[in-house]
Parts: C-alpha cells; structure tokens; sequence
C-alpha cells in the first residue's frame, strides 16, 4: 500500500515590501528663518533644530535672509532656495519660528498654505503658540510614499 502525503498547508506569497506595513512618511526638514541681525538668526536656527530633534525630524538644510522679516518672499534669496529643495523632493517639511515670518498678509498666507500643499509638504511653527499637530506631508496625487 502506498500511502500518499498529505498536501502541504497553503502558505500566501509575500514579499517583504507587502508584509510590512507602509512607513509613514517622516519630515525631511529645512531650518529657515529671516532677520537682519546675524546673532538672531543663529539664535533662532539653534532653537528650530532644537525643536526638530525634540520631535525626532531630521533637518537635512539650514538657510536664512539676512533682510527685514516684512521682505516679500520672492524678494529673499534664502526662501527662493527653500522653495527649490521643496519643488525637488529634497525636504517636505519647512521649519520656520513663526507662519508670519513668511507671510504678512492674509493673501500670502493662504498663497503659502496653498502652495505647501500643493507641493506635497508641510510647515511648523514652533513659535505660533500651542502645540500644533504632527507633520504629516501630502503626497501629490498619484505619488505613493
């Protein structure tokens, strides 16, 4: 009599990518900051770096505007800088002290906020008050992290 084995127990096929859950995207930070006094500029970066590495976010830039706070964004050499490590995927998250440092006016605001988003990245203000909820960047459509 031969005895036949009997079928080995299915077993899913994996791979290692879809067993494990999906990473959840971290902020790759840039410090930035714009004052005319170079003491308050270091002061303020060491504080900013101080607050990412409390909340665990690497900082990848550090870049700053020796100009008035109230210089228009496009008028900094520094932001237009920021907005290119954006733009290529460099960072996805912008640490700045205060919203208003970078926006005065209601309409730079929402122009701000708008284009954060629409560039898949996020902001944090650490000198805007309560505590403010995680970073957690947009990806654009069609971009999986």
């Amino acid at each position: 009599m031969t005895k036949i084995p009997a079928p080995a127990p299915a077993v899913p096929l994996t791979t290692p990518a879809a067993a494990a859950p999906a990473a959840p995207v971290l902020p790759r930070g840039v410090l930035y900051t714009c004052n005319t006094n170079p003491a308050a500029v270091a002061r303020v970066l060491a504080d900013l770096r101080g607050f990412a590495a409390v909340h665990g976010w690497p900082v990848f830039h550090e870049v700053y505007d020796l100009a008035p706070p109230g210089t228009p964004r496009r008028r900094r050499f520094g932001w237009r800088t920021v907005e290119q490590l954006v733009l290529r995927g460099e960072v996805n998250a912008v640490i700045a002290p205060s919203e208003r440092e970078l926006a005065c006016t209601r309409s730079q605001l929402f122009a701000l906020r708008r284009w954060l988003s629409g560039a898949g990245a996020c902001a944090l203000y650490p000198h805007d008050g309560p505590p403010q909820p995680a970073c957690t960047p947009v990806q654009p459509e069609g971009v999986q992290p």
